[in-house]
Parts: structure tokens; sequence; C-alpha cells
């Protein structure tokens, strides 16, 4: 018995309950009152008085206490009943089916997103609705599993009136009788639309990525879920199974040399001070080396308040190391104390002197680099230079050919 039923019966027992107790005190007053006149009517007319008088007595007590306040109460509770159906059907998108799939009921919400009248839903097949790029095996398998009787659910590309679509997750339940036959299906959906593009667009973005083998990390600022990409966690050594979606996955191996700088730039983009993030620093990778990394992400705002932070991992160790190694090989020279002299093999000029051939020379980087070695030894001409230049240069050329 449901909560309906339940709710009938209780009723009809307090209304059965009123009438026989109010016509059990009027006859009981009718017949005190036939006692004080005993004798004074037949028993034919005293079962006439008795009848006129418990009919008019009784009825405007039965009106009063009875029929009245059933009344009230039965229009307060259409009334509310009708106030529930309004709310469900403009908020929640619903509707339901019969057995063959044609729609009996389509909410206010259901026709607002699709873009059709209750009128043109109604009495049309579940079809109506099915957008092209939804597989055809999903609808066999919900068919498969609603009639067998069981509960449906899956995520659902719906189709609109004007050739849109929007994204649906979708509950759809059998409406079952007590001969435990189906009557027809009930469905409940929630909107998903900007949730799926999302997905969409990082599918898109991952893919667009690897092509460039860069990783992606996505950053929930409300839940602190983070999402990396397999390619992120490649690049330091792991699977795409090894590393938990959290933030201290990515702040306990970062250098800590690195961590306050990053932590102060990544802040700053989250309060809108700067149109992006980006960052060139060291992360540790599984077998205990160092790589390096070049980071750049952005911030999302809805409404004015930071929810998510995207971005990009890009790999730059081998840059990174052979420009190190640039800088220290400049330390050695520049700190050498023999004289060092670069010059271009085509035009001859100075493009680096160190700090001992300025001192030797007396000129410093600044007046040398329009000069060439001619200019400042008079004691050798332009062929001469050119004799001991030229075997340099062509066996650089041999090296490169």
């Amino acid at each position: 018995m449901n909560e309906i039923d339940i709710i009938i019966k209780k009723t009809i027992k307090s209304v059965l309950f009123r009438i026989i107790t109010i016509i059990a005190i009027l006859e009981f007053s009718i017949m005190m009152l036939f006692m004080l006149l005993d004798g004074y009517f037949s028993p034919i007319l005293e079962t006439f008085i008795d009848t006129l008088l418990l009919s008019f007595l009784s009825a405007p007590l039965l009106y009063k206490f009875v029929i009245h306040p059933f009344v009230l109460k039965e229009l307060s509770s259409r009334k509310k009943l009708q106030k529930s159906n309004e709310i469900f059907s403009d908020n929640v998108i619903a509707s339901n089916a019969d057995t063959a799939g044609v729609i009996t009921y389509a909410s206010k919400a259901l026709c607002r997103i699709s873009g059709y009248s209750q009128e043109e839903l109604e009495g049309s097949p579940h079809s109506i609705l099915r957008h092209s790029d939804t597989p055809p095996n999903i609808f066999k398998d919900m068919w498969q599993t609603i009639q067998s009787g069981k509960e449906w659910s899956g995520d659902i590309k719906n189709r609109t009136k004007d050739g849109g679509f929007y994204w649906v997750h979708t509950v759809i339940f059998p409406e079952i009788n007590k001969e435990n036959k189906i009557l027809g299906y009930k469905s409940i959906r929630q909107e998903i639309t900007s949730e799926k593009a999302k997905e969409e667009l990082q599918e898109r973005l991952e893919l667009t990525l690897l092509a460039n083998n860069d990783g992606v990390w996505d950053w929930n600022l409300n839940t602190n879920e983070v999402y990396f990409s397999p390619r992120w966690k490649e690049m330091i050594g792991y699977s795409k199974d090894e590393l938990p979606n959290e933030l201290s996955t990515w702040k306990e191996r970062v250098h800590p040399d690195d961590l306050d700088a990053i932590l102060k730039k990544v802040q700053n983009n989250i309060d809108g001070k700067t149109n992006h993030y980006e960052s060139t620093h060291r992360i540790k990778h599984k077998n205990g080396s160092w790589v390096w990394i070049h980071d750049r992400g952005k911030t999302l705002f809805e409404n004015g308040i930071a929810t998510r932070m995207i971005g990009t991992h890009t790999d730059i160790t081998k840059h990174k190391t052979e420009e190190l190694l640039h800088v220290q090989r400049g330390k050695i020279l520049e700190n050498s104390l023999n004289e060092i002299y670069i010059i271009n093999a085509q035009t001859y000029k100075f493009i680096y002197i160190n700090t001992s051939a300025e001192e030797n020379i007396g000129y410093t980087y600044e007046d040398m680099k329009s000069m060439t070695p001619i200019d400042i030894n008079i004691m050798i001409t332009q062929e001469q230079f050119t004799e001991i230049i030229n075997p340099l240069t062509q066996d650089k050329k041999q090296n490169t050919s």
C-alpha cells in the first residue's frame, strides 16, 4: 500500500467516525427527550419526529464538523499538490513515456531546454529528442535495461528543435503495477552541457599538446583536486595510475629552492594581478634526478570568482642543461688568465674577448666589437691575416658539411 492509499484510508476513517459520533449524540439527545415526554406521542409519531429532528439537526452539524473541514482540507491538499507539480515541472527536466516510447508527459523544464512545446512533445516518440552524435548502442543498452524492469542511467546528447544540442545525465525507471507489469517509463534529467564542454575542451587540448609532447594539468580551486595528464606524469618517470590527483603530488616534487617563487606567481594569477602564470623550475624525477620544466597556466573565473586553473608542462631539461653549460663555459673563459679572442668567421670582427685580453691590449670589448685583428695590429696586412685565417675557416666548413 502506497502513501496516497494510506492517507485516503485514514481520511475516510476520520470522516466516518465524525458522522457516527454526531448521529449517535443526536439520537441519544432525542431519545432522552422522548423519555421526558413519555406517553405524550404515539410510537408512529415518535418515529416520525425522531427522523425529522435527526435530519434537521444533523445536517448543519455534519456540514460544520465533517463536510466543511473535509472540503477545506481537500482543497488545500489539491492546491499544495498543484503547486508542487508546478515547481517540479518548472525546475526538473522530466518526462513520462508509454511502453512504446511515446511521450505522455513533458515538464516545462524539458520544453524550455529542448525548444519544443508540450503539445509538440506529448504524443511524439522520444526519438524526437535524439541527437545523431549519440551512438546507437547506448539506446540499445537503455531499452534492454528498462524493459527488464531495471533502472538505467547515463549521459545523453539530445537535439533541440532548432538543431542545437544539450547534454543531460538521465535516469530512467519503469513504472510497474501490482501484477509486475510495466505500464510505462519515467525519466529525470540533469543538464551537464557545460561540464561536457569542459571535458571535450580538455580532450582536444590534450590531443593538441600530445603532438607537442607537452603535459596538461587542471586544478579545481574549490576541491583542490588536480588532474595530471598521462604525459605530465611520464615526464617525471611515472605511469598514469601511479600518482594521486592531488595538489601535494606536484608540491612535494618541486625543488625546495623554487617552490616559494612559484607559489607567489600562482597566487598573483589567481588574484587577477597577472594575465597568466609562467615559471621555469625543477621537479624531481622518479629516479631522483631533477627535470627542468617550463610551466604555463591561466586561471578561469565564474562570476568573478576563481574556480579553476589549467596549464601545460614542457620538458626543457636538454635546453636548460645546454644553457647552464654555456654559462659555465662562459665563466671559465671569462676567468681564464690566458687572453681569449673570438671573431666572426665572415666579417673577422671581434664578438668576444675575456678580461685578461682587455687588460693586456688596453681596449674594452665595447671598443673592439666593431674592430678586426688588423685594426689593433699594424704589423700585419690584410693578405697575411687572410692566409692565416683561411685554413681555419676551411676546416670548419669541411667538418660541418
